[in-house]
C-alpha cells in the first residue's frame, strides 16, 4: 500500500509497488478527474545502490529581522547526484533539539505570546540516508507578543457629535511606541428579521505611531461598531471593538463624542443587546 507524504509533486507517494519492490518510489505529480475516469502523471524513480554522496542543502527563503510565529518561516530545499529533490528529507534541529526527519520542505518555528531566537540548522538527507555535512544554519529573532493597547475615551451609551475623536495608548516589549500602527475599522449596528449584523464597511489605516484619530461622519440615530487595532514591527496585533450610538440630535462637525448617560458595558457583546433591545 503506498503513502502520500504531502502535497502533490512536492512530497513522494512511497511503497510496496510491483509486485514489493520496497526501494522503488513514485512521485505523483499530476491528477486529473472527470466522471467516468481519474488519470494520474508520474515518475517512478528506485533508490540507486552504493550511494554514498550526501546531498547539499538549499534554503530558499528565510525571515529577515524581527517576525512573528506566522511568518517565522524558512523555505528548504537540496540536490543530489543521484535522487531527485523530492526524494530527499531534512534533518531540522531547533536550540540543539534535532527533530525526526521529514520530506516537508517549510519550517516552521516560534509560538504565540513568547519572544525568542531561536537557532535553526537544516540539512538534507538521501534515501541512503547520507546527512549533509555542512548543513545550512541560521538564527529566527520570533516576536510572538502582541502590543498592549488602551483606549484612553471608549464610545458606549451614545455619542453627542457625527465625529467623534477617538485616543488611545500602546506599548509593547519590541517596538517602541512610535512604531507602532493602528487601524480602525468601522461598522453598522443593524437589526435584521429580529437578529442583531455587524456590516463593516470601512477600514482606515493609521500611521505609526499615531494615538488619536477623528471618526469619519457618522449618521445620527445610528448604531455603530468601531474596532480599533494596533500592530506591533513584526506584525502582531491586538484590537478592541466598542458598541455605540450616535445621538439623534448629534452636533455635525467635530468633538469629543462625550457620552450621554448609562455606564460603560461589560462586553461589546452585551452593548450590542442593548442596541438591539432599544434600551
Amino acid at each position: 500500500l503506498a503513502k502520500v507524504f504531502g502535497k502533490m509533486g512536492e512530497m513522494p507517494v512511497t511503497g510496496r509497488v510491483f509486485g514489493g519492490i520496497l526501494d522503488t518510489y513514485v512521485i505523483l505529480r499530476e491528477v486529473r478527474t472527470n466522471d467516468a475516469w481519474i488519470t494520474a502523471k508520474l515518475d517512478l524513480f528506485r533508490a540507486p545502490k552504493d550511494d554514498t554522496g550526501a546531498p547539499e542543502t538549499v534554503i530558499e527563503s528565510r525571515p529577515e529581522g524581527v517576525v512573528n510565529p506566522h511568518n517565522a518561516k524558512l523555505f528548504v530545499n537540496g540536490t543530489d547526484a543521484l535522487v531527485p529533490p523530492e526524494l530527499l528529507r531534512y534533518v531540522v534541529t531547533v536550540d540543539g533539539t534535532a527533530l525526526d526527519p521529514s520530506y516537508v520542505r517549510a519550517i516552521k518555528v516560534g509560538e504565540v505570546g513568547k519572544t525568542k531566537k531561536y537557532q535553526v540548522s537544516v540539512a538534507a538527507m538521501d534515501l541512503a540516508g547520507n546527512v549533509d555535512a555542512t548543513p545550512e544554519t541560521l538564527e529566527i529573532d520570533v516576536d510572538g507578543i502582541a502590543p498592549t493597547l488602551s483606549i484612553v475615551n471608549p464610545f458606549f451609551g451614545s455619542v453627542t457629535t457625527t465625529r467623534p475623536q477617538l485616543e488611545w495608548s500602546a506599548t509593547d516589549d519590541r517596538s517602541a511606541k512610535n512604531k507602532i500602527k493602528a487601524r480602525l475599522e468601522l461598522a453598522r449596528a443593524t437589526i435584521v428579521d429580529g437578529k442583531s449584523e455587524i456590516r463593516p464597511y470601512e477600514e482606515i489605516e493609521l500611521g505609526a505611531g499615531t494615538t488619536s484619530t477623528q471618526l469619519p461622519r457618522l449618521e445620527p440615530g445610528g448604531s455603530y461598531q468601531a474596532t480599533l487595532v494596533v500592530i506591533d514591527e513584526a506584525g502582531n496585533e491586538i484590537g478592541d471593538a466598542m458598541l455605540f450610538t450616535v445621538s439623534p440630535d448629534a452636533e455635525d462637525g467635530s468633538g469629543c463624542g462625550c457620552v450621554v448617560g448609562g455606564s460603560a458595558p461589560a462586553s461589546p457583546g452585551a452593548a450590542f443587546l442593548l442596541l438591539g433591545l432599544g434600551l
